[in-house]
């Protein structure tokens, strides 16, 4: 190559070096603000939520009690198993 198709490339290659910068810096002065006051609201939220927890006084509902579930009682695993085989070879004698 000779000296003015290299001193040509290199200017490109120079000038697109400065637009990728011109772009990252553009990128960088945009979002830097617009995360700074996401930030700040993010924190006068939290501060708003924690100072209208503590001024709280509405009187709170006494906790009512769950009414009470008749439970089944617990099989045991041995107990289900013969269960299942006692179903499966009831079905299968159905079947025959």
């Amino acid at each position: 190559m000779s000296w003015k198709v290299r001193l040509g490339v290199g200017i490109l290659a120079l000038l697109g070096a400065l637009m990728v910068f011109g772009f990252v810096k553009s990128l960088i002065f945009s979002l830097v603000p617009l995360v700074i006051l996401l930030l700040l609201g993010y924190g006068a939220f939290r501060l708003y939520v924690a100072s209208r927890g503590k001024a709280e006084t509405t009187p709170q509902l006494p906790q009512a009690t769950p009414p009470a579930v008749q439970a089944r009682p617990a099989k045991d695993a041995a107990t289900r198993l013969r269960e299942i085989r006692e179903e499966a070879a009831r079905q299968q004698r159905q079947q025959q």
